[in-house]
């Protein structure tokens, strides 16, 4: 379903029923997604066109998730947000997504999580109406972002 003007969100895990049942939700929220199980074929659809939020899962089933997100932050023109769905991330983990350029971290398979999460990402790029270019903007430029990890939600903002 795509909705006119509605934010994009490309979708990436290996879990085949995680992957549709998020698609489902967020088109239901009314975003505009894209989905795959294939971290090559993400790559592809990031560099023609743009997306506001790329959620990713920890495993893929063609490329590591740490290797996908270091071939994203490379890209020219990344997402404006990145999302991790992760079981149980350790606190290493939780630093190698952030350092990686990941703006949160949520729970894998809990959708109420990801919706809220989605939504307020969103709702960050829409105010304004730059906001999402200057977060480009400093990505583009390499500076480093600050992360604080939030207790008990397991989201690294």
């Amino acid at each position: 379903m795509t909705v006119e003007g509605a934010q994009a969100v490309l979708i990436v895990d290996n879990d085949d029923h995680v992957l549709k049942m998020v698609e489902k939700m967020l088109e239901k929220d009314g975003f505009h997604t894209q989905a795959t199980w294939s971290g090559h074929e993400a790559l592809a659809w990031l560099r023609s066109r743009q997306f506001e939020v790329l959620l990713v899962g920890d495993y893929l089933a063609d490329l590591h998730s740490t290797d996908f997100l270091r071939r994203v932050g490379k890209l020219r023109r990344p997402p404006a947000m990145m999302v991790m769905q992760s079981g149980t991330p350790t606190p290493a983990e939780l630093r190698r997504y952030s350092s990686l350029g990941a703006a949160a971290v949520v729970s894998k398979g809990n959708m109420d999580e990801v919706r809220q999460m989605i939504s307020l990402l969103c709702h960050r790029c829409a105010i304004g109406g730059s906001a999402c270019q200057r977060i480009r903007a400093r990505k583009e430029t390499n500076r480093p972002r600050p992360s604080i990890l939030k207790g008990g939600n397991d989201f690294l903002l």
